[in-house]
């Protein structure tokens, strides 16, 4: 009859050792069992950004799209006005996610903060010709993006 071991390291993960010389392993990540991922790096590929309605009354909104990988942020700027569209064509790497915020810039401080309009997540599974909206504070964007593998 086979038997395991079960071993916690300082780490949190849990190693089954069984008698077959097989070896498995699970690690926990907040609290929750995760997927051990091998160091492979998924691409987001950032195809255009779409204003159907801007969250300013009158006038442009100017707008800043931050994305957030491994390596850090990086950010691209464009006045926009309803109806535009604006190209961006620009491949990320990234490891599980990567996070994309879309903000409308204004005077930064009181009187005119500047305006939130959303943050989406885009995890690592490979997709093509996805899309995230950015809905928040009246205004209407849209994302088109692929994760490519």
């Amino acid at each position: 009859m086979p038997r395991e071991l079960y071993i916690e390291n300082s780490q949190h993960s849990v190693v089954s050792v069984i008698s077959s010389g097989l070896v498995r392993a699970a690690q926990y990540y907040n609290n929750s069992l995760a997927k051990i991922r091998r160091n492979t790096m998924a691409s987001l590929f950032i195809k255009s950004l779409t204003c159907n309605e801007t969250e300013d009354t009158f006038g442009s909104d100017e707008c800043l799209l931050e994305v957030f990988t491994n390596a850090g942020r990086k950010t691209y700027r464009e006045n926009m006005n309803n109806g535009e569209v604006f190209e961006i064509n620009d491949e990320l790497p990234f490891t599980v996610r990567a996070k994309v915020k879309l903000w409308d810039l204004d005077l930064g401080r009181w009187p005119d903060y500047n305006d939130h309009l959303g943050t989406v997540v885009i995890r690592d599974t490979p997709v093509e010709n996805s899309s995230a909206s950015f809905t928040l504070d009246g205004a209407d964007y849209v994302l088109t993006y692929d994760v490519r593998p």
